[in-house]
């Protein structure tokens, strides 16, 4: 619930869907509820097992929701922090006046995009092994914590 509202409230705004406030937190709601049917039948289907193996395999898989939470988070500030610059030097070059608002071509967020995406491509796998193994290693109930305690922050 915690990344739905932060996608929502945070990175969905700017798209101005149409959705209230009261259908947000209706969404919101529902993605709540359908996310713990899951885990209760999923955490049933393994009530007999290793306890062990099955709190990893639930925290593995909410990690993949962490993570993603954390991707959108961190990669919308790395291109908001190249695209402001950029948008504002193109403005000045264009008007010729340093303006306290600048628009943002959707040519130059989409190329700004594609560029984040060719860098995660070849280099992202590195990065990631270095934090992942070399700086700490980690098991998913503590990289599902500490990727939840970053994006509520």
């Amino acid at each position: 619930m915690m990344i739905a509202s932060m996608l929502i409230f945070k990175g969905l705004k700017n798209l101005h869907l149409g959705i209230g406030t009261v259908g947000n937190f209706l969404t919101i709601g529902m993605i709540g509820a359908a996310v713990w049917m899951a885990a209760f039948i999923y955490a049933k289907t393994l009530k007999r097992k290793d306890l062990g193996k099955s709190t990893f395999l639930m925290f593995s898989w909410m990690q993949v929701f962490t993570a993603a939470g954390f991707a959108f988070s961190h990669g919308a500030n790395d291109i908001a922090n190249a695209v402001g610059p950029f948008a504002a030097i193109m403005d000045v070059l264009r008007t010729g006046e340093i303006g306290s608002e600048s628009p943002v071509p959707a040519v130059a967020m989409l190329t700004f995009g594609i560029a984040l995406i060719v860098g995660l491509w070849f280099i992202g796998k590195e990065v990631i092994q270095t934090v992942g193994t070399n700086l700490a290693e980690m098991h998913p109930a503590s990289g599902f914590t500490s990727e939840l305690a970053f994006l509520i922050s």
